[in-house]
């Protein structure tokens, strides 16, 4: 038979091909070859582009991300609104630096930010915050996660407030006074 192909036309050919493609077997094997060649070749070209653009949280945290999120504004929100009435005025450049900082810095979600921060701001319970309560929170994270260091939060924590302090490009005596009362909180802890 193969003698015999070889010796016809080359329309012939055609016809026979065209033949064995329009069986209606031949084209879910002629699609599934396909669909898997591509889904293959797509999946590594997603996973090769991904690589270098997207940083996933660490397999060995244990907490959700958005629990982390959560605690760490738990953490930072009272402190920087309890500093920005500390001089009894709210600076827009405080409010701004706030909200700047956790998106481009933390990469929260502007809104979210602004509300969480407004909510904190209109808290009845601010100026009564403690410093110490933070230490106390700080510290159950942290007995309770062996992966985070407190001198780490701590550490962003006072980063932050400093730059809160200086971000009105004045930094009010009440706000060193609160400065002050917050380090000596944490350090007791």
């Amino acid at each position: 038979t193969i003698a015999w192909l070889s010796s016809t036309p080359l329309v012939t050919k055609f016809a026979i091909a065209l033949g064995l493609v329009s069986v209606p077997v031949t084209w879910p094997v002629i699609g599934a070859i396909i669909g898997g060649g591509s889904y293959f070749v797509g999946k590594k070209l997603f996973n090769k582009l991904r690589k270098g653009t997207v940083e996933e949280v660490p397999k060995f945290i244990k907490a959700p991300i958005d629990i982390l999120a959560l605690n760490l504004l738990d953490f930072l929100m009272p402190v920087l609104a309890k500093m920005m009435i500390a001089d009894e005025q709210i600076h827009p450049k405080e409010r701004e630096m706030i909200v700047n900082n956790l998106v481009y810095k933390w990469g929260y979600c502007r809104e979210f930010i602004e509300n969480y921060l407004e909510k904190t701001l209109n808290n009845p319970k601010l100026k009564n915050f403690k410093y110490e309560d933070i230490a106390k929170l700080i510290d159950s994270v942290v007995k309770s996660d062996k992966g985070l260091s407190k001198e780490n939060i701590v550490r962003v924590i006072l980063q932050e407030v400093e730059e809160l302090m200086y971000a009105d490009d004045n930094a009010d005596r009440r706000e060193m006074q609160e400065y002050t009362k917050l380090i000596n909180a944490l350090r007791m802890s």
